[in-house]
């Protein structure tokens, strides 16, 4: 079996990784196949919110695109800004619009019923057969946006759809390759990034353009994923 071939791959991680992991793990190229085929897509999620408290504030908008993680492939994709009543609207932290950019006339002309969207990304989901056993949800912070993700799908309505369950965030991957770098010694473990801007700066990128909407969130996360852990070719 030939090396996998990265394209733009993160300097720390190497053309045969993947065939090590075949030959540790003793799986043969066919069940490789079927497994990568089962968990590879990723569906890369950002939210905009009216602050950051889910029991006092809302999500205002929500965008996410489904992606081949081994190749990098975008399969399709899916945003709508949520329509918010008067009285959620006056919830709204204003350092949190400050930094979305979000009025009240956009939400009132632009917004969404929230039955609507959740009817959307569930059909959106049965299309592509999204599942726990076939897909991941890959964010900055799951633990933020999944409490916002629950105002739109509620828990009932994820376990009725067999949404997938497992949440990665890429702070958590950035910070595994950084303590490595710091035990071998690379890295000063002051220097370590957590914030999604200040990773992009650790890897040569740029800030996420203000105002910050979800599908620049998307964006700006999936180029920070590409520089850590890379897309590859399947041999």
């Amino acid at each position: 079996m030939g090396k996998s071939r990265f394209r733009r791959p993160s300097p720390v991680v190497t053309r045969s990784v993947s065939r090590q992991r075949l030959r540790a793990n003793k799986i043969k190229p066919a069940d490789y196949e079927w497994t990568s085929a089962a968990m590879r897509r990723a569906i890369a999620l950002d939210t905009e919110t009216t602050g950051l408290d889910p029991l006092h504030n809302h999500v205002v908008e929500i965008a996410f695109q489904l992606v081949d993680t081994e190749t990098g492939r975008r399969l399709d994709s899916y945003q709508n800004v949520v329509a918010l009543t008067e009285a959620e609207w006056a919830q709204a932290a204003p350092k949190a619009l400050a930094v979305n950019g979000f009025t009240w006339a956009e939400v009132r002309s632009r917004g969404v019923p929230r039955d609507t969207i959740r009817s959307d990304i569930c059909a959106f989901f049965a299309k592509h057969h999204l599942t726990a056993s076939t897909a991941f949800f890959l964010c900055q912070n799951p633990s933020f946006d999944k409490s916002f993700f629950v105002q739109l799908c509620p828990a009932d309505v994820q376990r009725k759809w067999t949404f997938p369950y497992h949440w990665y965030d890429l702070s958590s991957m950035n910070w595994a390759l950084e303590a490595r770098a710091i035990a071998r010694g690379e890295k000063d473990p002051y220097a370590i990034c957590t914030s999604k801007d200040g990773i992009a700066w650790s890897h040569g990128l740029d800030r996420e353009a203000a105002p910050h909407r979800a599908m620049n969130g998307v964006d700006h996360m999936l180029a920070i994923y590409e520089k850590i852990v890379g897309f590859f070719v399947p041999p």
